[in-house]
């Protein structure tokens, strides 16, 4: 039994490797990354040389090194100041760096590898925290959801940002419940750190960074007064030490952050990067349900969220909270994971940028626990007809998501009739990234005719 228990979980998350990696060798190129490899190439190659492409790119480095990582490894000659745009224009500069990613289908692989692994590491965090959260069977059932959920899949297999920043944000949430539960200068050391990385990693960052300041408020006012100051020490330390690695990333670099704002400051680069993000949020075509503007509306995200996710997910998740509402979850858990969450789905929704859901993923580690901790509460009275239940739910949740292999990324549920009709509702990377070229390459090979000129250009 012991070995079994130890079985499941590394079985789980070698389905889930194997389901990524086979997923990626699948696919082509989406239209963001070879940006996310080109900025990446120019600032290992580079180094600060190559920090213009920043505030362009209005993405911090950390992730997009870690992908371009084996590209440079092997081609580590290109000769970046010969290329177009460089070093004004990123839009030129990836144009013309993307001949070098030849040959793709090699490309393709080792630029997903860094994010997979971060992916699967993300559900070994999910695993442990449900087992700690609840027992063993917390921990299993969350794992499950992790594993088959169709947006995570889809986003965990590529280049981009969106995944590895949920994996160090969550990782840091996890240390933070530990920090609540039992301070020490040691956890405050590694909150700093993983805050620091979670940074580097997107400029959305800096939301898990101030939710921890609210966590660590919280613990500060609640604790005994002979323990407030030390608790309240610990705090400033994780929060100097998450803004000196960040600063790291950058050099320790100073300058100006645009022209209407005085003085010079630290890694300007940085903030630099998430005013020209924030900028192109309000100026972008936001399209939902025949309808568009610029900017975003309010009901995007609920509504990507009601169609976007499986509904025995929607399901489990209301079964979930339902019974962790009958007795509640420990309160730092709450405090935790629930006021991050809590946050970042308000400032999203209110601010966030409307072209995919993707843009939500950090608050699914609060639904797959959720789920864990309910389902196994629901399924613990030992009635038959809930067991029944929660299988139902899982087979059919496994088998909808195995169905869209390896095209997680265009999943919709069937409320709309699935993802036949997401496009009546949802487009930008809710459904079409430029993943599926080679399966429209397959297509016209196996039915001839004139092959559209944007595809005749396009590097499959």
């Amino acid at each position: 039994m012991r070995l079994l228990r130890l079985f499941l979980p590394a079985f789980l998350l070698l389905c889930s490797f194997g389901i990524l990696v086979f997923g990626a060798r699948s696919l082509s190129l989406t239209s963001d990354e070879p940006a996310h490899v080109a900025a990446g190439y120019a600032l290992l190659a580079r180094g600060k040389t190559a920090f213009w492409v920043l505030p362009q790119h209005g993405h911090p480095p950390l992730l997009n090194i870690l992908e371009s990582i084996l590209v440079y490894l092997e081609k580590p000659g290109i000769p970046l100041e010969r290329l177009d745009g460089w070093p004004l224009w990123l839009t030129d500069y990836v144009r013309a760096f993307v001949p070098y990613l030849m040959p793709v289908e090699r490309t393709e692989v080792i630029i997903r590898m860094p994010i997979i692994f971060l992916t699967v590491l993300l559900g070994a965090l999910i695993f442990r925290w449900g087992k700690e959260l609840g027992n063993y069977f917390t921990g299993l059932i969350a794992l499950v959801v992790f594993c088959f959920d169709p947006n995570l899949l889809a986003h965990g297999r590529l280049a981009t940002t969106d995944v590895g920043t949920v994996t160090l944000g969550t990782a840091s949430l996890y240390l933070a419940w530990r920090w609540l539960e039992s301070p020490s200068w040691g956890k405050a050391a590694g909150i700093g750190g993983l805050l620091g990385l979670t940074m580097l990693a997107k400029g959305s960052g800096v939301l898990w960074t101030g939710a921890m300041g609210l966590i660590i408020l919280w613990k500060t006012i609640t604790e005994k007064p002979e323990k407030r100051i030390a608790r309240f020490g610990q705090g400033l330390f994780a929060g100097f030490l998450s803004f000196l690695i960040l600063w790291a990333g950058y050099a320790f670099t100073w300058g100006p952050i645009r022209e209407e704002i005085p003085g010079v400051y630290p890694a300007p680069d940085h903030w630099n990067g998430l005013i020209s993000q924030a900028l192109s949020a309000e100026k972008r075509w936001v399209f939902a349900i025949g309808m568009q503007k610029h900017g975003n509306w309010w009901w995007y995200f609920p509504l990507a969220f009601l169609i976007k996710n499986p509904l025995p997910l929607l399901l489990g998740l209301g079964i979930g909270g339902i019974y962790l509402l009958r007795r509640p979850v420990p309160r730092t858990f709450l405090v935790d994971l629930g006021l991050f969450s809590l946050l970042y789905a308000v400032v999203s929704i209110k601010n966030g940028m409307n072209i995919g859901y993707r843009h939500m993923l950090p608050v699914h580690p609060l639904i797959y626990l959720t789920i864990g901790e309910g389902i196994r509460r629901f399924c613990a009275a030992g009635r038959f007809w809930r067991w029944l239940v929660a299988a139902v739910l899982g087979l059919w949740y496994v088998v909808g998501t195995v169905r869209m292999f390896p095209y997680e990324i265009a999943y919709f549920n069937e409320l709309i009739g699935g993802p036949r009709n997401g496009h009546y509702y949802l487009v930008d990377s809710n459904i079409d990234w430029g993943q599926g070229y080679k399966a429209l390459r397959r297509y016209l090979d196996q039915h001839p005719g004139p092959i559209p000129k944007s595809l005749s250009e396009k590097s499959l």
